[in-house]
């Protein structure tokens, strides 16, 4: 009689305990639970007086598929850090989303944290198709996070290239006219000026200097020969013909002359740089165009007007240009009468909307 009272006190026991023991081996891990988050360290860099600025990834989490949150942080020294950059989808606005943080590097005058971004979140095809882009965080001015170029941080100059010390080198890949994919080097003073794009890497000294003497592949009489225009930005512009405008976004101003034949459409800038329009038909390509300043962070875009025979209708191409880079195919819209091109009414621009005379257009990429 006891041993039977002793098993059924046992197994009130048991069933007491299991019914009183949380049931989470099923639930899944919260992944904003700071528990359950073990940050990997990927690399560190000291800055200076015991600072250090650090690149972990957390496996736990994710950004898309397969690729874990990165974030870069400050580490001060004295059990207090600062988060300078993380993973982040923003959709449409892909220049300020990233994924994986790569290379971070520390500027030479150490005021600034360069790094790259994959090419995760990107167009495939037309403005900044499949490039890496590169950001800087600014350690004086608040650890503002911001764009800085497309393209991968592929160096910073230290003293043994003097006098081109602090200087950025990115690295860009693009296709040339003939389709082929081709590989440069862009060249940015600290200050974030574009000076030269080069071909081929190393012997920097020699290739800068080389690169920035006076042009010569432009004769005196494939010059403009007309006045140059004023620098204000105009409701129309005319191929064949030169004008100016702070394109660069810098405090100076740039010339540009957009030359119209019957087998090209070309931006010639700063008399040095020649920049083909791709996609569009240069017979059919109306010789007025129009140049506004409304795409992301201001950057300017010119747009064409096409006819499109026999029937129509006839087409409006966009074009962007990334300043200290290149120009690049952002698509098309139908129009009804590209010959007004002057009259449209364009209110904003985005990576796959315009809106015309009021109305929102998806916009075509070939």
């Amino acid at each position: 009689m006891k041993k039977l009272l002793l098993i059924l006190l046992v197994t009130v026991l048991v069933f007491f305990f299991a019914g009183c023991t949380p049931d989470t081996a099923s639930e899944p891990i919260d992944p904003e639970s700071p528990e359950e988050s073990v940050l990997v360290e990927l690399s560190s860099q000291l800055i200076a007086s015991g600072h250090y600025f650090i690149l972990q990834i957390d496996p736990n989490k994710e950004i898309v598929s397969d690729i874990p949150m990165h974030y870069l942080t400050i580490d001060f020294g004295n059990g207090e850090s600062r988060l300078l950059s993380q993973s982040v989808d923003r959709g449409e606005d892909w220049p300020n989303s990233i994924s994986r943080i790569i290379n971070p590097t520390l500027s030479y005058d150490k005021s600034k944290i360069f790094y790259s971004t994959d090419n995760t979140f990107t167009r495939t095809s037309g403005i900044g198709a499949n490039n890496y882009r590169t950001r800087v965080v600014d350690l004086q001015n608040n650890y503002q996070d911001s764009y800085f170029s497309e393209g991968a941080l592929h160096s910073i100059l230290d003293e043994s290239h003097s006098p081109y010390q602090g200087y950025v080198i990115l690295e860009i890949h693009s296709l040339d006219s003939a389709g082929k994919a081709t590989k440069h080097y862009s060249v940015y003073k600290p200050n974030g000026e574009r000076i030269v794009l080069l071909d081929q890497s190393g012997n920097w000294e020699n290739a800068i200097d080389s690169a920035l003497k006076p042009p010569t592949s432009i004769s005196k009489s494939e010059e403009p020969t007309i006045p140059i225009e004023e620098a204000d930005l105009l409701r129309v512009y005319e191929t064949n013909k030169e004008y100016k405008l702070s394109i660069n976004l810098q405090d100076k101003l740039d010339s540009f002359n957009v030359v119209q034949t019957t087998e090209e459409l070309y931006l010639i800038f700063n008399h040095d740089s020649i920049y083909n329009f791709q996609g569009i038909d240069p017979m059919l390509a109306h010789h007025r165009y129009l140049v506004n300043d409304l795409f992301v962070d201001d950057i300017y875009m010119f747009i064409f007007s096409m006819a499109n025979p026999p029937s129509g209708p006839d087409k409006l191409h966009l074009y962007v240009y990334n300043p200290n880079y290149e120009i690049m195919y952002l698509g098309y819209i139908h129009i009804d009468n590209s010959n007004h091109i002057d009259q449209l009414i364009i209110d904003y621009v985005n990576h796959s909307q315009i809106s015309v005379d009021g109305n929102i257009q998806q916009i075509i990429m070939p």
